[in-house]
């Protein structure tokens, strides 16, 4: 029986680089047994190495409606696709962040894809990367500001997060997984320094350690930086300008013009780390996890607690956030993110110097296209007028 491997996330927990390493290695991959498949699917604003998208992909009638409680047209023979090259291959891997999230608005999601695929001989194994809840909304909150989703202050999108219930209780999610697909076919890693497997310690290396592989076996692995985070004085100016009528995401001059001030601003020095809680609301926030992260490390996560840690009843974000076989190390102390006044204000003029010239060259290149028409159209009349003088 063919495994499929399907990996859901949690968002920012490093999915778009395990697809780009996966892509870049493709025939090492075949050759040691395991398909990361192109399927032929393109979505607009989906890259096709979220290959595990149809899954969640709604169902949209003749009127563009679409329906949840439906998969998409091409969802049955995207399976039996995947199906024929299980005869092919032993382990074939799905990929798609938004699983995370998305399924808890599809009913009986998890019931149905694990009976469709096991109806085409097929088992699932569900592949989840834990990530902090504390950090993990800092960098979703990061990542929503980056691609114009929201112009909120972090603790108001923080208070929007919770009203929408997103999953940030990672044992009941964890629970709902094993109800359906058994505790054994879980496979729960942390996302995260100091917690990663295999000889480099790397997240590349974690994921290849779950189909027992490493680096050594002929993998090529690029350093490259894959959707990094705003910070400093570009994260406020993006929330900011991110109330606009047209996002600055949707607006080329403004969008290019903001990525040079980024990538070339003599002023600009790496910001210091710092975290977007308030003072003491980071160790709140987090209590609330506390004992649900304890029990699922215990219940889903191959390493054990040590037995003199903190008694789970007990359990608190202070206490049991450490890294002696637990989820997660302790809190940092941070300071808190600022933004000094007269950095907003030097970073403001640069972009908006650099949008002038931009639309200086626009205008330029425009004046000179409509030049080269009038030419063009007063030598087509010029022409015209020939021919009917030799007519004549």
């Amino acid at each position: 029986m063919t495994t499929v491997y399907l990996h859901i996330g949690l968002p920012k927990t490093g999915t778009t680089a395990i697809q780009n390493f996966l892509t870049a290695n493709d025939a090492v991959l075949k050759s040691h047994g395991i398909c990361f498949p192109d399927l032929g699917l393109r979505y607009s604003g989906i890259g096709w190495r979220r290959n595990a998208h149809f899954l969640i992909r709604a169902y949209k009638n003749k009127n563009g409606k679409k329906d949840r409680t439906r998969p998409c047209t091409e969802y049955n023979a995207t399976l039996d696709k995947i199906a024929l090259l299980g005869s092919s291959y032993e382990k074939i891997i799905l990929t798609d962040e938004a699983i995370w999230r998305a399924s808890q608005s599809r009913p009986n999601f998890w019931t149905r894809i694990r009976e469709d695929f096991s109806k085409r001989n097929m088992e699932l194994r569900i592949i989840v990367y834990l990530r902090r809840q504390d950090e993990f909304v800092q960098s979703l909150y990061r990542q929503k500001v980056k691609s114009s989703s929201t112009c909120l202050p972090f603790a108001d999108y923080l208070r929007e997060l919770q009203k929408i219930n997103y999953p940030l209780d990672f044992l009941s999610y964890l629970n709902t997984l094993s109800d359906v697909f058994g505790k054994d076919n879980l496979i729960v890693r942390i996302y995260g320094n100091n917690q990663y497997r295999g000889k480099e310690h790397t997240l590349i290396s974690d994921f290849l350690d779950i189909f027992g592989l490493s680096l050594e076996d002929g993998f090529k692995n690029s350093k490259s930086v894959y959707n990094p985070s705003l910070n400093g004085t570009y994260l406020e100016l993006r929330r900011i300008l991110n109330a606009l009528p047209v996002s600055p995401i949707k607006n080329g001059i403004l969008r290019k013009s903001i990525g040079e001030i980024l990538r070339s601003n003599p002023y600009t020095t790496e910001p210091d780390k710092n975290t977007l809680f308030q003072e003491g609301k980071q160790a709140e926030f987090l209590d609330q996890f506390a004992l649900s992260n304890r029990q699922a490390a215990q219940k889903y996560h191959a390493a054990n607690p040590d037995e003199n840690t903190p008694d789970s009843q007990t359990a608190t974000a202070k206490n049991c956030q450490d890294s002696d076989g637990l989820f997660f190390p302790q809190i940092e102390d941070l300071p808190v993110h600022e933004v000094p006044t007269e950095d907003l204000l030097r970073d403001v003029i640069l972009i908006y110097g650099n949008a002038i010239q931009q639309l200086e060259q626009q205008n330029k290149r425009l004046e000179a296209k409509i030049r080269e028409l009038q030419n063009d159209a007063l030598w087509f009349r010029l022409k015209r007028k020939l021919r009917h003088l030799f007519k004549k």
